[in-house]
């Protein structure tokens, strides 16, 4: 029973995620205040990571660590103001594809 509502918790988050703005997640995540805001912000960055590894727009490596890449998006947002109208999920592949840029093909 627990398993099923810790499932249930972490696919409303990674929907929540996908539908959120850049600014919210912005805000959620570079203060990172309480417990419920940091465990929101690393869920939220972590899973949209995580669907998204074999995207050929990045190429996160298989060993990279969450703390790794929440800290990537969290400079992303801090860096980049003007994008903060773009959705949570658009930011973290576009800090994503600055930091781990896939191989050109030959």
């Amino acid at each position: 029973m627990k398993a099923l509502m810790i499932a249930a918790l972490l696919c409303c988050v990674a929907t929540a995620a996908q539908a959120e703005t850049a600014l919210a997640l912005r805000e959620r995540c570079t203060g990172m205040t309480g417990i419920a805001n940091a465990g929101m912000c690393k869920s939220s960055v972590g899973g949209i990571v995580d669907d998204f590894k074999a995207d050929p727009a990045y190429c996160v490596p298989k060993d990279a660590e969450r703390a790794q890449t929440l800290a990537i998006v969290q400079k992303y947002l801090t860096d980049h103001p003007e994008d903060m109208h773009l959705t949570s999920t658009e930011v973290i592949g576009k800090a994503m594809a600055a930091a781990y840029p896939c191989p050109a093909k030959p």
